[in-house]
């Protein structure tokens, strides 16, 4: 079979990457790594954006902070900001947000919500370890159950819709901190985009995911300050993390450059998996 030529139009770097027009769905999304997230999708030409968090006030404070930031920025379209209160955890909350979400296609859905627990295996305990594993591993599952219409809707063969799911680079090699939930629902995530995206390439969905190095963020501030020097001693890049190394590696995902990369694990850590597998 002879190889399909592209278009001239099809190879220019503004069609390549672009995400132009698109629905964005990112759990969590009012801070951090799903924050640096929202502000790439927004400044290059996304129609609108939804995020999430339990708290209402800080989806007020998220609104205006965003709308601030985008009001100085030159754009020709300013795209949609919604930050919906939902509390993730459960259910009820998953199937709140879900049904928040008013448009009929989304284009793309990042499962970024998530959460950490660190103690001894000696006094690690049930409560702890349940939160870990139904925020990080069992909801990113239901909410792309939920918002499965809305994926299928927007999907074809040739633009397929995207789920990115954000994992860990310890949820690929054991940590030599005691997270024994997070990194074992990290790694489950990473196995779940794999069967997800054997079952979803029929319906024109990529499933990819972001095995993410250490990113200075509220969540990881302790750890930072127990293991910083630890950390950056094995990143071989020699810098910390910056919002758009996060924010291109999702770009890039979720545009045509990637729409025929499915089932992926793709480490986003300075090179921080090659230095411990020397």
């Amino acid at each position: 079979m002879s190889q399909v030529p592209s278009s001239a139009q099809s190879l220019l770097s503004h069609s390549l990457f672009s995400v132009r027009n698109k629905v964005v769905v990112i759990t969590g999304g009012t801070r951090g790594i799903g924050l640096s997230i929202a502000q790439g999708f927004l400044m290059n030409g996304v129609s609108k954006v939804y995020v999430c968090s339990r708290k209402k006030e800080a989806c007020v404070a998220i609104e205006k902070q965003v709308s601030e930031f985008m009001n100085q920025q030159k754009l020709d379209k300013k795209p949609q900001f919604i930050a919906l209160q939902a509390d993730l955890s459960n259910m009820k909350g998953i199937e709140s947000f879900c049904e928040q979400i008013t448009d009929d296609k989304v284009h793309v859905l990042v499962n970024n919500s998530g959460t950490n627990w660190a103690e001894s295996i000696d006094s690690y305990p049930e409560d702890a370890w349940d939160k870990v594993m139904d925020l990080n591993l069992k909801t990113p599952f239901f909410v792309i159950q939920k918002l499965l219409p809305k994926l299928r809707n927007a999907a074809t063969l040739d633009a397929p819709a995207s789920i990115i799911n954000i994992g860990s680079i310890n949820g690929v090699n054991a940590p030599n901190m005691d997270t024994f939930a997070y990194a074992t629902s990290k790694a489950g995530l990473h196995h779940l985009t794999k069967h997800l995206a054997l079952r979803l390439a029929s319906d024109h969905i990529c499933v990819n995911a972001l095995a993410c190095g250490f990113f200075f963020t509220k969540m990881t501030k302790q750890t930072f300050e127990d293991f910083g020097d630890h950390i950056m001693a094995n990143i071989p890049l020699g810098r910390q993390s910056r919002a758009s190394d996060v924010a291109g590696a999702a770009l890039f995902l979720a545009s045509p450059a990637a729409s025929w990369m499915t089932g992926n694990v793709i480490a986003l850590d300075g090179g921080s998996i090659i230095k411990s597998n020397l």
